[in-house]
């Protein structure tokens, strides 16, 4: 839960002028209404897990490599991006 997040790293993947739209909307929001732990936004996955790493190695040990992470996430992103685009995460109905 809430409690156990350490920090927390949104990445809007959209391009162009949406994606920064929705880029400035949620910093915009998170200046408002302050997340309880840091928070970012970025556009690009490697930049997030970047920013997000030293927070996870906190909680992992000096065994979690960047390198390795970031490919990690970046397949999971495309495996997900192939998933939705095939329609199988799409609503049925």
């Amino acid at each position: 839960g809430e409690a156990q997040r350490t920090a927390s790293a949104t990445v809007i993947l959209a391009e162009g002028l949406t994606g920064s739209f929705q880029r400035s909307v949620l910093t915009g929001l998170m200046l408002l209404v302050p997340p309880p732990r840091p928070a970012k936004v970025f556009a690009k996955v490697e930049d997030g897990v970047r920013w997000l790493f030293p927070h996870a190695r906190e909680l992992t040990g000096p065994r979690l490599s960047l390198e390795p992470l970031i490919l990690a996430v970046e397949l999971h992103v495309a495996a997900f991006r192939t998933r939705t685009r095939d329609g199988a995460a799409s609503t049925p109905g």
